[in-house]
């Protein structure tokens, strides 16, 4: 029985993504304020990668591009979360 409302939750939650998605699209194509919100979204994010990356190597963190990728990946908590989780700048 477990499983079966285990699957249920999980078709449900398949099922709602992809309904949201699917509005988030008729919205997308119908109202140019999400089209310039979804492309400032994604501009912001590209532009923070560099400065983000040159800073993890001023604080120690070399070789963790895959890191910023990630940061960057989420577009206004990741950031948010690399600011929070950077360790301090060595004087």
């Amino acid at each position: 029985m477990r499983k079966l409302t285990a699957v249920s939750h999980v078709c449900v939650s398949v099922c709602v993504w992809v309904c949201v998605w699917f509005r988030y699209g008729t919205l997308f194509d119908t109202v140019s304020l999400v089209n310039v919100s979804a492309c400032d979204l994604i501009v912001l994010s590209a532009a923070v990668f560099l400065p983000m990356r040159e800073d993890m190597k001023r604080r120690g963190w070399e070789d963790r591009s895959a890191a910023a990728v990630a940061f960057c990946a989420l577009p206004v908590l990741g950031p948010a979360l690399y600011l929070l989780l950077r360790p301090s700048l060595e004087e």
